[in-house]
């Protein structure tokens, strides 16, 4: 498939939520695809373009996730584009301080920044996703986006960080195994999948 639009929105997880979080989790299924970032389409431009790779099933397996567990890793990865690719690295400094001081240091955290360029991406903006595995193998996520139209709404290395860290952390409040993003994705895989499934 070759699919063509916003992969960076407002209102909705990125497209690295698809590779980090969505991907993994429908695997349990026995479903395998995987997606080829081509070029971001950021909010409010798009113009992105991704391809994905499936190959056909003839059955999907019943998946039990009940069991949250408790955090082992944090992952934070940063893809500032163009006129904000400045703005990666002070983003994941203040919010590694953050979850430092809400989560504790036992955790692992690995940080990544991804520079967009014009080639790459288009559109001036920056988005963040955190995710936080769980020792069970869930994979509870944060996310957020700021765009160049926000630049009178305030820092946006603080508005971005902010609003991805409460996202995480609500969702890992909820104590469930997926978070409010994944929940409603996982019932079509469930009502197919041959036996029953069980998600908290």
């Amino acid at each position: 498939l070759r699919l063509k639009g916003g992969t960076n929105a407002t209102c909705a997880p990125p497209i690295d939520y698809v590779i980090q979080v969505f991907r993994p989790i429908v695997q349990r299924f026995g479903i395998e695809f995987d997606v080829h970032l081509i070029k971001r389409g950021f909010y409010p431009k798009g113009g992105g373009h991704v391809n994905v790779t499936t190959k056909p099933v003839r059955k999907l397996s019943p998946i039990d996730m009940t069991e949250p567990g408790h955090v082992t890793r944090i992952t934070v990865i940063t893809f500032p584009a163009v006129l904000l690719k400045d703005y990666g690295d002070p983003i994941s400094k203040l919010v590694q301080k953050t979850l430092r001081d809400q989560l504790g240091e036992e955790i692992t955290y690995d940080f990544q920044t991804i520079v967009e360029t014009m080639q790459t991406s288009r559109g001036d903006s920056c988005g963040i996703l955190i995710t936080a595995t769980t020792s069970t193998g869930c994979i509870i996520a944060g996310s957020s986006i700021y765009y160049r139209e926000m630049e009178n709404v305030g820092d946006p290395i603080e508005i971005i960080s902010q609003e991805a860290v409460e996202d995480l952390i609500k969702n890992l409040k909820a104590n469930g195994c997926v978070d409010e993003h994944l929940q409603d994705q996982m019932l079509i895989f469930m009502a197919l999948a041959d036996g029953k499934s069980r998600i908290k």
